[in-house]
């Protein structure tokens, strides 16, 4: 499934084309393709069928005529009676081969412990097809004012040009990069017609997870887009993906003769994100690590269950899944199910403004922005106080605004998370790109704020920060 939101795709189950797979050596082995994988029926093995006729033709002839008895009722079996012989009667047409697709869901299933529960369907497409069927997605499940806002947030922090463009950016970024994808909807996996054996294996095992994770779980059910639930889509999003990557490394290492308990998630998840952000450079870094990081967070948090408790673990967290970004990246957190502190919407900036969207970004976005601005170890030190936040962003005739609070668990955290920001947005004064912008540390957490326009003023923030209250 496809849908944009802030700083991270979600409800999309891609599987993206890394640069190269994370893998223990240099070496890899050829994959086989799913058809060689799939033994032929006994029955459809000639030196077996060749045994079996020479078996029969050494049957003493009392024997041969007590089988015939035993397989046609209708004939006269009396003792010392001639036996009829069957008229000729065509062979039966061999069953059909097995369906590679669904002989590998099985053996997907098997590994993932899920028992597949209905078949799945699969397409395979060339780039420029595949990233149309994701485009559809994208219109059709995802609400205009989302990706409307989720455009206008990145260019009022200044983290994009002036006249960049969400959507044809997000379209470029799939066509390099998707493999394949799963739609709940219409219960198909789609595949990049390109894809080496080794891509194609790897996207298999990848979307067949998110197949059986639709089959259980309910997916697209549980990941429809509601208000301020952004964050907690985020979360869920993260799990189905590390869930799937989690699934689909332990099956490609088993195949090339590793364990992956072997290999540290922390190895694993440096090389995922070095062959990916050092592709595609004319693409903004902001959306490349927004579509990495599910990948990444997710296997950091689905192998930690597994180690603490198998699959089983994985599947009670689909029960009960993280709340919260900041719950999926913290595990005793998510063992307290650590709640997070509310806001309400703030007043207009003015009178024609009106509110197009408005949502919770939650640790896991601010760790994506802050990496815009600051190392990523200072990023995550300063997005890991997170305690609530609540995005509005507005429409002003032709112009945007944003109003932005961000609370965090103490005085510290905040002045770190401030750090960050200012980092990015060191004073207030209208920039280049006519959007004046500002960070402020009010009582108990921070606001940032934003007014598109050649009149906008810092004085305008000022007034609207004070409008809003602390």
């Amino acid at each position: 499934m496809v849908a944009a939101r802030a700083f991270r795709y979600t409800r999309w189950f891609m599987a993206l084309k890394l640069r190269r797979s994370p893998q223990p050596s240099d070496t890899l082995s050829t994959m086989h393709t799913l058809a060689s994988r799939t033994e032929a029926p006994a029955d459809d093995n000639p030196s077996a069928r060749r045994t079996r006729r020479q078996r029969r033709s050494q049957m003493p002839t009392a024997a041969w005529a007590a089988a015939l008895c035993g397989a046609f009722a209708s004939v006269a079996c009396a003792g010392g009676a001639e036996v009829s012989q069957p008229p000729d009667v065509p062979a039966p047409p061999p069953p059909p081969p097995p369906d590679p697709l669904q002989d590998e869901l099985f053996k997907v299933g098997q590994l993932r412990k899920l028992t597949v529960l209905r078949e799945v369907k699969l397409e395979k497409l060339q780039r420029p097809q595949l990233a149309t069927e994701v485009e559809r997605y994208v219109a059709r499940e995802t609400p205009q004012n989302m990706i409307e806002g989720q455009g206008a947030l990145l260019r009022l922090l200044g983290v994009v040009p002036p006249d960049f463009d969400y959507l044809a950016s997000s379209a470029a970024l799939m066509q390099a990069q998707l493999a394949g994808f799963y739609d709940p909807g219409r219960g198909t996996m789609f595949l990049a017609a390109d894809l080496s054996l080794e891509e194609q294996r790897a996207t298999l095992l990848h979307e067949l997870i998110h197949a059986l994770q639709d089959q259980h779980f309910n997916l697209g059910k549980l990941l429809e887009p509601g208000v301020l639930s952004g964050d907690k889509t985020a979360a869920l999003h993260t799990l189905a993906e590390g869930d799937a990557t989690s699934a689909m490394l332990e099956a490609v290492l088993k195949d090339q003769g590793y364990d992956m308990g072997q290999l540290s998630d922390d190895m694993l998840a440096d090389r995922m994100r070095q062959s990916f952000e050092t592709q595609n450079p004319e693409i903004p870094s902001i959306l490349k690590r927004a579509a990495l990081v599910p990948y990444v967070d997710g296997l950091l948090f689905v192998n930690e269950l597994r180690r603490s408790g198998g699959w089983k673990l994985v599947d009670d967290a689909w029960a009960d899944p993280p709340a919260s970004t900041e719950q999926l990246l913290h595990p005793e957190k998510y063992a307290a199910r650590e709640p997070w502190r509310q806001f309400a919407a703030p007043p207009l900036p003015r009178p024609e403004c009106t509110p197009i969207y408005e949502d919770v970004i939650g640790e896991q976005g601010l760790k994506i922005l802050y990496e815009e601005w600051v190392p990523q170890a200072d990023a995550e030190a300063a997005a890991e106080g997170w305690n609530g936040d609540h995005l509005s962003i507005y429409r002003c005739g032709q112009d945007y605004a944003l109003f932005w609070r961000v609370a965090h668990d103490d005085a510290s955290e905040g002045a770190r998370a401030l750090e960050a920001f200012r980092a990015g947005i060191p004073h207030c004064r209208p920039a280049v790109d006519q959007v004046a912008r500002t960070v402020r540390q009010l009582k108990d957490h921070l606001v940032v704020v934003a007014l598109q326009g050649a009149t906008a003023t810092c004085a305008d923030l000022t007034t609207w920060i004070d409008a809003g209250g602390s």
